[in-house]
């Protein structure tokens, strides 16, 4: 069962719903601890320029599920909202959950995430990446930036 009782989370006005929230602590640590010691690299089957991405044993991944569950709930219960539509009950399932150790000239590029929603979950961010991006002044996203870009496909008729 987990131990979330309240979600506070904000969400931007435009486009599609997304929700930003913080993930309880004990979370956190759970994951760094975890994702130290998982070996399976998951490389294969990710977009990343990085040599350190792997995958979380299932029990961990059914532990996270299990635990972040509510918050899966606040951004359903938002994204309705948001939009004006009813909030049915629906049975969520999850894919894989895994684990990224950057290193300096590392980088994600620009890649799409099937299903319906995702996420991004910054465990453990440098004090010098942080000083890094605060001195940044370039037009492009900061270093250590994460960027949303949405596009909607336009089907023929």
């Amino acid at each position: 069962m987990s131990k979330i009782t309240n979600v506070q989370s904000s969400h931007i006005n435009w486009g599609p719903y997304v929700m930003k929230t913080k993930v309880p602590d004990y979370i956190i640590k759970k994951l760094k601890t975890e994702g130290i010691k998982t070996k399976e690299s998951y490389n294969h089957a990710l977009a990343g320029h990085l040599d350190n991405q792997f995958l979380y044993p299932e029990n961990i991944q059914r532990w996270f599920y299990n635990e972040i569950h509510p918050i899966i709930q606040a951004y359903r219960s938002g994204h309705c909202k948001f939009h004006g539509i009813e909030e049915l009950n629906v049975e969520l399932g999850a894919d894989d959950l895994w684990v990224n150790f950057m290193q300096p000239g590392d980088f994600n590029p620009i890649h799409t995430h099937g299903g319906d929603y995702s996420f991004v979950i910054f465990v453990d961010v440098p004090k010098k990446l942080e000083e890094e991006a605060k001195n940044f002044k370039g037009t492009s996203a900061a270093p250590g930036a994460l960027m949303m870009e949405y596009t909607q496909q336009a089907r023929p008729r």
